[in-house]
């Protein structure tokens, strides 16, 4: 079991999934509060508690939003979660779903322990999320349909998920109404920049 070491540099250990972070650099209480939730992130991954893990390195992320240790092993568990369900196609596409919003929003992190880079690319989650979606029944490559499953997940109040799929519809066919229902999911996850670009986009 990973024991957090104390010194005068940053230091990381990678397990076996994820990275560790010494419980160092802690002139903030809540690097070191976000430096244990991180760890303990870890430990989860490690026993294949993905759940739990996405919770304490969710928290661990909020504590210290700068941090890319937390980032990038969320990023691990969603993705090794959505792995886990791939009995449950349903369950797992939203795990991918979450992956997809939390890499397009922290495209520079590029540190996942031992896993492969290529596996968080942008390209290849979209590729898993068109197989989840396909094993559901759908067509990846229908834009009406892609439309109307966004649509039914944002009635559904699941506001990631309608933002991936109108994404995904986007890249089959350019659309303005999209990119405004796009503009306003954006401003929900309080994501201004992106908000007002896809407003832009949509001619508002």
């Amino acid at each position: 079991m990973f024991k957090p070491v104390c010194c005068a540099l940053l230091l990381q250990a990678t397990l076996s999934v994820g990275i560790a972070v010494a419980d160092v650099e802690s002139n903030s209480e809540l690097k070191k509060q976000s430096s244990a939730l991180n760890n303990s992130g870890v430990a989860a991954l490690n026993k294949k508690d993905y759940a739990r893990a996405i919770v304490n390195l969710t928290k661990a992320r909020e504590l210290d939003p700068t941090g890319s240790y937390p980032i990038g092993n969320l990023l691990i568990a969603y993705y090794h979660f959505g792995q886990s369900l791939k009995d449950n196609p349903d369950m797992a596409l939203q795990q991918f779903h979450q992956l997809a919003y939390l890499r397009e929003t922290n495209p520079t992190v590029d540190k996942f322990g031992s896993e492969d880079p290529q596996e968080f690319s942008s390209k290849r989650i979209q590729e898993q999320i068109d197989q989840l979606y396909a094993a559901l029944g759908h067509d990846p490559k229908n834009f009406d349909e892609r439309v109307q499953f966004a649509n039914q997940l944002e009635k559904q109040g699941y506001v990631v998920g309608a933002l991936v799929e109108y994404q995904a519809a986007l890249r089959l066919h350019d659309d303005k109404a999209l990119h405004g229902k796009l503009g306003a999911l954006y401003r929900r996850l309080n994501n201004p920049t992106r908000s007002q670009a896809e407003f832009a986009a949509a001619g508002a």
